[in-house]
């Protein structure tokens, strides 16, 4: 696909933020507020919603996967300094191509939301989220 319908298929994807994730928050079983320990409540859910990162990555399963990225990114966004969201568009290598992704102002390597989610359900230590979270807050902080 081309370069500029990407772009606007991810600024489609943004403008759906807000609606997306009220509707995901107001279904979820817990309290979900966008701090960082929020990300335990949602670890644990995961691992008792899916057995595997397979199972959540299901095409199915997608607008779960992509409500949880979707909330697992904001949640970086409104509690450190110098994020926000992007897309890698420029190079089809990129393990991250055509996702949308979490990046640092700082020279971080920018995070795939989806892949922690997924990553958290194949761990399965149910603080892989937070953990991942105070280490880039460590980071952003140097």
């Amino acid at each position: 696909m081309k370069k500029e319908t990407e772009e606007e298929r991810f600024q489609h994807w943004l403008f759906d933020m807000d609606d997306v994730l009220e509707d995901f928050i107001e279904k979820f079983p817990g309290n979900l507020d966008y701090s960082p320990s929020s990300l335990n409540i949602l670890e644990n859910w995961l691992l008792k919603q899916y057995s595997s990162a397979e199972e959540l990555k299901s095409k199915d399963q997608f607008p779960n996967l992509d409500a949880i990225g979707r909330y697992i990114g904001e949640v970086y966004r409104k509690n450190l300094k110098g994020v926000r969201w992007g897309i890698e568009l420029d190079d089809e290598s990129n393990v991250f191509y055509g996702l949308p992704i979490i990046k640092f102002d700082q020279d971080l390597p920018s995070i795939s939301p989806y892949y922690q989610a997924t990553a958290s359900v194949s761990r399965r230590t149910g603080q892989f989220l937070y953990t991942v979270f105070k280490n880039m807050e460590d980071e952003v902080s140097k």
